[in-house]
């Protein structure tokens, strides 16, 4: 799969080999550093047991083309199925470096980091745990089945229908007249998934070569498998920082 596939598809290479045993690497090539040359970037982890996939001591580096040294930026993640991504999110026709690895837990979280290396000099734009903190939602169920999701930063509010999901689980909830039996409250998880968006795919707006991200963040009910939909957030570089360019709750069939 080349480089422009894995943009369309919003996919993210995975690893190359595994050098020795208990070391993990991924390479991948492309100036990152804005001299025209192209580098050799990696993601190198530990792998504790042999048996198991989980990886710790996670490094991100690039090896200059130019033969002028190597960077080198630890990580604070550990998970699973790391991959490493290289593309342009920024507009300046460099390459950037993401990193996204598997927390490994029932939540389903993702660690996840975007590296600019210009001039040789390493730059966090986005990681996992930044925007988690800023992007926060009151979940709250109403009567007559639905439940709101309600963004903190703007207000708005987003109405899920859950009348379709089953009645064992609304009359643990709801009376005979679709009233709440008490207050209940679900939660919009942290950071879940990051896709790679090619242009403004989701919005009607001209498409651009500048690469976007799709953060996904799970919304939940009562408990943790008690899934009602995710929020999807589209972030767009505005020279300083990425910023929200779009916010769409979407749901599963069970609440369609």
């Amino acid at each position: 799969m080349n480089q422009e596939e894995m943009i369309l598809l919003g996919n993210y290479s995975q690893i190359d080999e595994n050098p020795q045993p208990g070391y993990f690497i991924i390479t991948r090539e492309g100036d990152v550093t804005g001299d025209g040359i192209s580098d050799l970037v990696f993601l190198l982890a530990s792998r504790p047991d042999p048996d198991s996939p989980f990886l710790d001591n996670f490094v991100l580096g690039v090896e200059s083309g130019t033969g002028e040294g190597t960077i080198q930026v630890p990580l604070a993640a550990v998970g699973y199925d790391p991959t490493l991504f290289l593309g342009d999110f920024t507009g300046d026709a460099v390459l950037e470096a993401l990193v996204k690895i598997n927390s490994g837990g029932s939540a389903g979280l993702i660690f996840a980091y975007l590296y600019s290396f210009l001039n040789n000099e390493p730059r966090l734009l986005f990681d996992a745990e930044s925007f988690s903190s800023r992007s926060l939602f009151e979940v709250i169920y109403r009567d007559d089945y639905r439940v709101d999701v309600i963004d903190e930063e703007t207000g708005n509010v987003f109405t899920i229908d859950i009348s379709r999901r089953d009645p064992e689980y609304l009359n643990e909830i709801y009376d005979a007249e679709g009233n709440l039996l008490a207050p209940v409250e679900g939660t919009v998880l942290p950071l879940g998934d990051l896709l790679v968006i090619a242009g403004n795919q989701l919005i009607a707006t001209p498409p651009s070569d500048v690469l976007q991200l799709l953060a996904i963040q799970r919304i939940i009910g009562r408990f943790n498998a008690d899934t009602l939909g995710f929020v999807n957030t589209l972030l767009r570089w505005n020279g300083s920082e990425f910023i929200r360019q779009d916010v769409r709750v979407c749901i599963l069939p069970a609440n369609a």
